[in-house]
């Protein structure tokens, strides 16, 4: 929903209908599957910039906060032309290939084989990725004739090859295939006896075609890699890691042609917690990991409340005139609220590049009061904190990350458990006359704060059942109960404490299973074998039937 108003027009509702609250949401949890996010509601943060701007191969960040809503934003055009210049690439997504089913990695089919000839299957996954794009997409461009002459033995792949059936593919068609990977021959050939001698077909050279083709067409492939992280996630552990390692091999050999530029989007922990072997010194360059500011949490909360249509048609005035009191001239830049809050913090941030400034900026200051109009201004609960401060504090991980896709959860919870309330009590007015207070913000009185805390517990248990199922084995759950049950309460753990002997539980699973803790910001280890545990995870963990 596009969200523009003429700057003369002040909406400035004094009541709030609480009939509305159920009709208030802040998105879906899934990136690729949440209607907020459009072209209004994208709002790019510093990372977010700093991807679209250079040239990266790995965008890193824990499960939800962002990498699939960047792979939407992409694919789907949503990025602003002064951040991406769409008519300089052509967008090749990957992302399909991931079900819920196993026709793609079945270990039946896919059996459990050197990092290698994995990096074969992805090259050749990839190959006829971007051989679909050039024959739909850009058939009439330039030098394609003579590009579908060079290529005209493996346009069928395109249609045949699918990311598990490699061998079926190399038996029926009598083709032989190499890859050369970081200076080594990598080769796969059929396994049934032919009169006819097998034709070899090298995969460097298609890849060199097929950059070529785009070179000479000005355009760069961005082939956007996601939804690797959901999928390995159900295969073993040496399954996963050869997968990884396979596909972290073919984008190291396909960075090398120009016009070529692979972006995988993956969990951090996926990252670092399996022994993938590449030149850190090399990749760190085009790695970067996604994190969000104070201002820019803000930012995404405003964002996703001003994109419901009942608060922007009532209560957008009210953002305008903090905007003014703060100094902002709104009639000078575009239309779009959106964009042009956006603008403005920019223009803001620049002037204030010292990294050493602690204080709150002015883009924090006009988030901070319009959520304040709706939210309580302090929390009695938790000893009259700051409802903005609260929020920091308690949905911090032990990375210092807050999580957008919990904050989603939450308000969305929220909406509806303080609905579900009001609709219960009789005793409750429709609408709720503003409390204007002397020297003080503007405020509705929504939500209980009863509610609040309540709803905050879910969303811890939603964030510890997400942990739970990430982890690999059974032996890891069972650890991860244990560590919930010794620290729920009092937030720290030594290693000490846990009896892994009685749970018959080797030593190595244990030192894996914290290495992996910590990556996914369970924990943090304050001195050797101690470890503490942020608010967010501070709760006992609930399993339907002891099974999720």
């Amino acid at each position: 929903m596009g969200i523009q108003m003429n700057s003369t027009v002040k909406n400035t509702s004094p009541k709030f209908n609480l009939r509305e609250l159920g009709t208030i949401s802040f998105g879906q949890l899934e990136g690729e599957k949440d209607t907020k996010l459009n072209k209004d509601t994208f709002f790019p943060t510093e990372t977010i910039k700093q991807l679209l701007c250079k040239h990266y191969n790995y965008v890193l960040s824990p499960k939800g906060v962002g990498k699939s809503a960047i792979f939407n934003a992409l694919t789907n055009k949503f990025i602003p032309i002064f951040l991406f210049e769409y008519n300089k690439h052509s967008i090749v997504a990957i992302n399909k290939a991931f079900g819920n089913d196993n026709e793609y990695l079945d270990p039946a089919k896919f059996k459990e084989e050197g990092r290698k000839n994995y990096s074969i299957y992805w090259g050749l996954y990839i190959m006829g990725e971007l051989l679909k794009d050039i024959f739909k997409n850009h058939s009439d461009k330039n030098n394609f004739s003579e590009f579908k002459t060079k290529i005209k033995k493996f346009e069928g792949l395109k249609d045949k090859f699918q990311l598990y059936n490699i061998l079926e593919i190399v038996n029926q068609l009598n083709i032989g295939f190499a890859f050369n990977i970081s200076g080594q021959t990598v080769e796969i050939k059929p396994t049934l006896k032919y009169e006819v001698q097998t034709e070899k077909l090298s995969l460097n050279d298609i890849f060199q075609i097929i950059n070529d083709f785009y070179k000479d067409n000005n355009l760069e492939a961005l082939i956007v890699i996601d939804r690797i992280d959901s999928f390995v996630n159900k295969e073993t552990m040496d399954i996963q890691k050869n997968y990884l390692q396979g596909l972290i091999d073919c984008i190291e050999e396909i960075t090398f042609y120009k016009n070529l530029d692979p972006l995988l989007f993956l969990r951090t922990d996926l990252f670092y917690s399996f022994d993938i072997k590449f030149e850190y010194d090399k990749v760190k360059e085009r790695k970067i990991e996604l994190k969000w500011e104070e201002s820019e949490t803000l930012n995404f909360i405003v964002n996703r409340f001003l994109s419901n249509k009942y608060i922007c048609d009532n209560f957008i005035g009210h953002f305008y005139n903090i905007m003014n009191e703060k100094g902002y001239n709104e009639t000078v830049v575009s239309k779009n609220i959106f964009k042009r809050f956006s603008k403005w913090v920019k223009k803001v941030l620049n002037k204030r590049k010292s990294s050493k400034i602690k204080s709150k900026n002015i883009p924090y200051k006009i988030s901070e009061e319009f959520i304040k109009m709706f939210f309580p201004c302090k929390l009695v609960f938790s000893n009259n904190q700051d409802f903005c401060e609260w929020i920091f504090e308690k949905f911090k991980d032990a990375n210092g990350f807050i999580n957008p896709r919990v904050l989603i959860f939450f308000f969305n919870k929220l909406f509806e458990s303080q609905y579900s309330f009001i609709r219960q009590n009789k005793n409750y007015n429709e609408d709720v006359e503003v409390d204007l207070k002397k020297n003080s913000t503007s405020h509705f009185e929504l939500f209980d704060e009863p509610i609040i805390e309540k709803t905050y517990n879910s969303a811890s248990q939603e964030e510890l059942i997400n942990i739970y199922k990430l982890l690999k084995s059974k032996d890891q759950q069972i650890l991860f109960q244990e560590i919930n049950l010794k620290s729920f309460e009092t937030g720290k753990f030594r290693t000490g404490d846990l009896n892994i002997k009685n749970l018959k539980i080797e030593r190595e699973v244990l030192e894996i299973l914290l290495t992996h803790l910590k990556l996914l910001g369970f924990c943090c280890e304050m001195e050797k074998q101690y470890f503490i545990i942020p608010s967010i995870y501070k709760n006992k963990l609930e399993l339907i039937g002891g099974v999720i």
